[in-house]
């Protein structure tokens, strides 16, 4: 048990570490807007990127259980805020929430675009706006960084607008 903790507290480590860079970016461009962490598709977005890295991570072989608290660890150390709390909002959102599931999926697209495993890359039309703004032959990371400003970046310019 107690190896399967110092492996879960590893493999929250590394997803900090990962997915804080996301906002770090967000916060140093654009600036996190009042109430980010509310917005439907952030909590979507940031929900599905968290679980990503930390299957990864894991390689899958954290039980259902141990990932449940990986994730509320994860949001509590890349938000601050009450990781608990926003795991449990993210559950309620995943049952009705159209920006939600547009924040997860997109999330998802970028995630495993980054590593080669998108289906149908091609057709996926996060992928083609993100290809037209750094060139058709640009660089994984270029075009991963593009989907991220197209998906998440332009979410936070609409929650700023709101917020002005």
């Amino acid at each position: 048990m107690f190896g399967l903790f110092s492996g879960r507290k590893k493999h929250v480590a590394n997803a900090v570490e990962h997915v804080r860079r996301y906002v770090t970016i967000i916060q140093k461009n654009q600036g996190l807007p009042a109430g980010f962490w509310e917005s439907e598709y952030v909590l979507g977005w940031f929900h599905t990127m968290i679980g990503l890295v930390l299957k990864f991570s894991s390689q899958g072989k954290l039980a259902t259980t141990e990932l449940g608290f990986a994730v509320a660890e994860t949001f509590e150390g890349v938000s601050g805020f009450n990781g608990t709390e926003l795991v449990r909002r993210c559950s309620s959102l995943a049952l009705h929430s159209p920006d939600f599931e547009r924040g997860g999926d997109d999330a998802a697209a970028a995630m495993l675009f980054g590593m080669g495993s998108l289906k149908a890359p091609s057709e996926h039309t996060l992928v083609v706006h993100a290809k037209r703004i750094v060139g058709q032959s640009g660089q994984t990371g270029d075009i991963v960084g593009a989907m991220i400003l197209l998906s998440l970046g332009k979410e936070v310019e609409k929650l700023q607008e709101l917020r002005d």
